[in-house]
């Protein structure tokens, strides 16, 4: 085979795999048609997502050494710094794909709605 042929043959699959990698970003705009809230009652609360994904035992507890998601004043910090967007809508690393006792990983939707949540200024 031709040595130049083989290059580009590798050179596309490379950038084949390449463009497969995880896309950190890749959020399309947002449509957030709804107010997201933190403690609102109705389906429009993002606090469900917080205490099924973050505040479980273990994790994000009240006491935690890492952080306590249990209240809306501890998270709104971890929010207003950075750390919130950065781990769960940026990064997608949390929760933790190692964890045992809550989910691995956040569905589309809940990244959506807490994306929504946070671009609306994460109001209590």
């Amino acid at each position: 085979m031709n040595r130049s042929l083989i290059i580009a043959f590798l050179s596309v699959g490379s950038l084949f795999f390449l463009s497969c990698a995880k896309d950190k970003t890749s959020l399309s705009p947002l449509e957030c048609s709804h107010t997201y809230t933190y403690s609102s009652s109705d389906s429009f609360s993002i606090r469900p997502i917080i205490q099924l994904a973050c505040s479980y035992q273990g994790c994000h507890e009240r006491g935690s050494s890492i952080g306590n998601f249990t209240d809306y004043q501890s998270i709104k910090n971890y929010v207003d710094n950075g750390k919130f967007f950065k781990r769960v809508i940026d990064n997608k690393d949390m929760p933790p794909r190692y964890s045992t006792l809550g989910p691995k990983t956040l569905t589309t939707e809940e990244i959506a709605q807490l994306a929504c949540w946070l671009e609306q200024g994460a109001p209590e």
